[in-house]
């Protein structure tokens, strides 16, 4: 579902394995997390690995300060369909909710949700217990001025949203 540069290693979520992998030049995949209901969002900064579980509505954290956690850091739980992550110019964790049509953010200092923006068209119908509840993956992005771009599936669309 999602690829992501980190550390000079590329990091993939794959729904199908219900697993996200780290691959390295020349060497065998490495298994971050396994069993996960459907991993979908990947997000770094500095040497910070964060994943969205869509089917399980969480976030977690696999990797802290460069070296892989034993047992992921639960971060958020009860999201609706999480999928694409990113951080705000303030450092907040952005999540888009594509089950709940929204974009929310995560004070990593507190654990404080927040939702930024709502009745956003995101969410199409799946097809079946292999593809996650939305085909089509939502991301959300920050630009160097702190705007924030959404990718809305049901609407094929960009949604662009001011800094926070």
């Amino acid at each position: 579902v999602n690829a992501i540069e980190f550390q000079g290693d590329v990091i993939v979520a794959e729904s199908y394995t219900k697993s996200v992998y780290r691959l390295k030049t020349g060497a065998a995949p490495e298994v971050l997390v396994s069993q996960m209901g459907a991993p979908a969002g990947l997000v770094a900064l500095d040497n910070n690995l964060w994943i969205s579980d869509q089917v399980n509505g969480s976030v977690l954290q696999v990797i802290q300060d460069g070296i892989t956690l034993e047992e992921p850091v639960i971060i958020a739980t009860e999201l609706s369909s999480p999928e694409g992550l990113a951080f705000s110019a303030e450092g907040n964790l952005l999540v888009v909710e594509a089950g709940a049509g929204k974009l929310s953010s995560i004070d990593l200092n507190t654990g404080e949700i927040e939702t930024i923006a709502s009745d956003l068209q995101l969410g199409l119908e799946g097809f079946g217990p292999i593809v996650p509840s939305t085909y089509i993956f939502n991301g959300v992005t920050v630009d160097s001025t702190g705007k924030i771009y959404v990718s809305g599936d049901k609407s094929n669309m960009i949604y662009q949203l001011d800094a926070i």
